[in-house]
């Protein structure tokens, strides 16, 4: 099974606070981000397990996470996908505390070949 494509996410905290994004699943790569944020970093699967390890970094506005006041964090994200669904959950390493829980959907998938 491949899940390369676009995602978009959403996610929230059990404090109730929320937020979406786009991201770019290709090769292992994990790219994408939001009005604030952006994402980088890598997955795996394993079966129908995701997991993805991510540095969210502020570029815009208001350094307003769903985590508060944050200009950097790394997440690790976990869930069980389909091809077109991966639902799951997701904390910052450095403050296990800081938990979400998450939806993706793929809205596309890669193109293949040269479009030129």
């Amino acid at each position: 099974m491949s899940i390369e494509g676009l995602w978009t996410v959403q996610f929230g905290t059990p404090q109730g606070n929320f937020g979406g994004g786009v991201i770019v699943l290709t090769r292992g790569r994990a790219q994408g981000g939001d009005g604030m944020y952006y994402y980088d970093g890598r997955y795996t699967l394993d079966g129908t397990q995701f997991r993805a390890e991510l540095n969210v970094v502020h570029y815009f506005g208001p350094a307003n996470s769903i985590f508060g006041n944050i200009r950097n964090l790394s997440l690790v994200l976990q869930g069980s996908t389909s091809e077109r669904l991966i639902v799951g959950t997701g904390y910052d390493p450095r403050m296990t505390a800081r938990t979400l829980n998450l939806q993706l959907r793929r809205v596309s998938e890669p193109v293949s070949g040269d479009q030129s």
